[in-house]
């Protein structure tokens, strides 16, 4: 190699690995994510019984999980950044990969330009840059070729060995990896074949095949239970038209040019265009055959074979037995595509020099485009759900139960539900149970500490989750969903619903026709990204009543409403919430102004000094409230932390939401400055 191809060799690792780092752990984790971090998190004996029941073997989270002990990554340390570095791990190590492999087929200056494609790839780059296994599963696909190649010239033992790893490490990270095998042994095979001693070496590599499978065999019964009886429903869309198949060929001849971020999310353009660079590439290596193209064509076929393969054995399961295929199945094969468009620049440079700059800078300017569009268009944002959850936190009070949608919605909730060491944590851990199960506990279960309600998969496989108390997916009918949800509604004020992918749990929508006809909306807020995700806050109509063990009150603020009793914690802790249940009679001067009012809960030391405030509008709004019922209010005020131990002062505010006027309260050893309503004090307990 000359020291110029040493230098662009070099500037290309470089340059991939500056790219991988763009906007790395800048967004929140989206669906997939959050359950590699949950399964990371595990021991790895819970690790490897709950992927027994998953769609993905545990290879990869083991590797994750020992990279999480390392750095111990958290929401208040990198959490989406360091959990992302495997994956650009990985990435990278496909660049040098790639590149031998290119070397090997099309020769130095091939190999070059491949490894400049594949650095700034627009797909490379996406899936470097995930929480997911599949750069993991590329680079173990194109270690098991590199290694089935080496093998065949000179059936050496030690690539034997590597092969054998690679293939056995690439089954427990994808069960999609089969068919990267079965691209690897056709092309061996055919290799072998044309060897001396031909029968020998194909049943030696026979044996290594058999190896593989023994190193693979624990795995082995799991793998079949969850083929013939999948544990999660069908998520892909099927393929019902024509168009349907059309779309998804676009799709994926687009992606080695632009990935999947094409602009304004059109593909056939550049699946054309990527199109005609195919047919370009068997042009140039039948003229490299006949002498006619100065460029090595040295087993040109294997690099089709191993991408083409398994796409069209995902493409022809999908279209013949059930829904698979997804673009990201495609970036599994996809690396030695780029080593093909990598040969045609090559091959042209030598011919046509300036149709070889054209070409290649084309190429480059696609990469450009699709990266340009991946980091700027807001429509392929990942789901903001850490923003969502700690809304959900702030906004949850004593009294709320939370419904999260069927499948892996809860380990979002897991993942970034405020954690101890937050500035402010709320009550944890989060209780989850399964909307099937709730029924059967006691009514009397504490409302002071968040629950979380999986909804299950209405009316679904009744196989689904097979019977596993802990699957993540389970089937209920709709005649139970009803009745827990009758059940939750007797023991609970308010709903929260943790919207995402419902329809497809929820295909004839009982959840929401329930919530509809039985509760009122109080807020509803679009969770931002590409899966139209929602978080919702729902009232149900019971009529709130004056607990046993509430402290009367009757103060009234102005002539509007009326504070009837209260409730305070006793005690509080530092870096935790104050919640204060108020109960409230609505004069007829809060209906005539029509203006409604917000409260503002307050923390004083002993000394008068301010130390806490939380200002927010009552839920629902104050001129909603019927005249002739009490309406219960959680409020909320943070602790900050570090609060000094000792006796705090609680007080209330009320105020005109179009002016911030007070409400005046009546003067009195409970009144401050005629605005402020003492409720009593709470002690802030050492930290």
């Amino acid at each position: 190699m000359s020291p110029r191809q040493r230098v662009a060799l070099l500037a290309a690792i470089l340059t991939g690995f500056a790219l991988r780092l763009v906007h790395l752990g800048a967004e929140s984790l989206w669906y997939d994510e959050p359950v590699s971090v949950m399964l990371a998190r595990k021991s790895l004996p819970a690790m490897w019984l709950h992927t027994a029941g998953d769609i993905h073997p545990p290879g990869y989270y083991f590797l994750l999980h020992l990279w999480q002990l390392l750095t111990q990554p958290s929401l208040a340390h990198g959490l989406e950044f360091l959990y992302a570095w495997p994956g650009v791990f990985f990435g990278m190590l496909i660049l040098p990969l790639i590149f031998i492999l290119s070397r090997r087929w099309y020769g130095r200056t091939a190999a070059v330009l491949t490894i400049w494609l594949a650095a700034v790839n627009p797909l490379e780059l996406w899936y470097s840059q995930e929480v997911r296994m599949y750069t993991l599963g590329a680079a173990l696909g194109l270690l098991a070729l590199w290694a089935a190649l080496r093998y065949t010239e000179h059936r050496q033992w030690r690539w034997a060995v590597v092969y054998v790893l690679a293939a056995a490490a690439g089954l427990y990270t994808l069960y999609y990896f089969l068919l990267v095998l079965a691209a690897v042994n056709l092309v061996a095979a055919i290799l072998l074949w044309r060897t001396p001693g031909r029968w020998g070496n194909l049943a030696r590599w026979a044996g290594l095949q058999l190896t593989v499978v023994v190193v693979w065999m624990p795995w082995i019964p799991n793998f079949y239970h969850q083929v013939i009886d999948p544990p999660v429903p069908p998520w892909r869309t099927p393929w019902t038209q024509l168009t349907d198949v059309l779309m998804s060929v676009a799709e994926t001849l687009a992606a080695p040019l632009v990935g999947q971020s094409a602009p304004a999310g059109i593909n056939w353009p550049w699946a054309v265009a990527s199109a005609g660079l195919l047919v370009m590439y068997g042009v140039v290596m039948h003229r490299g055959r006949q002498g006619r193209l100065s460029i090595t064509t040295r087993n040109s076929w294997i690099a089709p074979v191993y991408v083409f393969l398994p796409v069209a054995t995902l493409f022809a399961i999908t279209a013949v037995v059930t829904p698979i295929y997804h673009v990201r199945y495609f970036f599994l094969y996809s690396p030695p595509l780029l080593a093909m468009l990598g040969a045609v620049c090559a091959a042209l440079l030598a011919w046509q020099r300036w149709w070889g700059v054209i070409i290649t800078t084309v190429l480059l300017v696609a990469s450009a485009i699709g990266l340009y569009t991946f980091w700027n268009d807001p429509e392929l944002r990942a789901d903001d759900h850490r923003s969502a959850v700690a809304s959900l936190a702030a906004g949850w009070r004593p009294g709320d139960v939370i419904l999260a949608n069927a499948g892996w919605i809860y380990p979002i909730l897991e993942v970034y539900w405020p954690q101890a060491g937050a500035a402010i944590a709320p009550p944890a851990p989060l209780t989850m149970l399964r909307l099937a199960d709730y029924a059967h506990l006691d009514s009397t279960m504490p409302a002071a500490t968040p629950l979380v309600v999986r909804t299950g998969s209405i009316d679904g496989n009744a196989q689904l989750g097979w019977n596993n108390p802990n699957a993540d997916f389970f089937p209920i009918t709709t005649a139970a969903t009803l009745a827990t949800l009758n059940e939750l509604a007797s023991h609970y004020q308010r709903i929260w619903h943790y919207r995402l992918y419902d329809t497809v749990a929820d295909p004839a929508g009982a959840i929401r026709t329930w919530l509809d006809a039985n509760t009122s909306l109080l807020s509803d807020q679009p969770i931002a990204g590409r899966d139209f995700g929602r978080l919702q806050l729902f009232q149900l109509p019971g009529v709130a009543a004056l607990p046993a063990n509430a402290t009367p009150d009757d103060t009234p603020f102005g002539d509007a409403l009326t504070l009837a009793a209260h409730t305070l914690p006793p005690t509080v802790t530092p870096g935790r919430p104050l919640y204060v249940n108020t109960w409230w009679q609505a004069n007829d001067d809060l209906a005539r102004m029509g203006v409604d009012l917000s409260s503002s809960l307050r923390l004083y030391d002993a000394a008068g000094a301010l130390v806490a405030q939380q200002d927010g509008p009552f839920l629902p709004a104050s001129s909603q409230w019927p005249m002739d019922q009490f309406v219960s209010q959680v409020l909320r005020v943070d602790v900050p932390p570090g609060t000094p131990p000792g006796a705090y002062s609680v007080q209330l505010v009320v105020y005109w939401q179009d002016n911030g006027a007070a409400l005046p309260v009546p003067e009195g050893p409970q009144t401050i400055e005629g605005q402020r309503r003492v409720l009593g004090q709470s002690t802030v307990a050492a930290q």
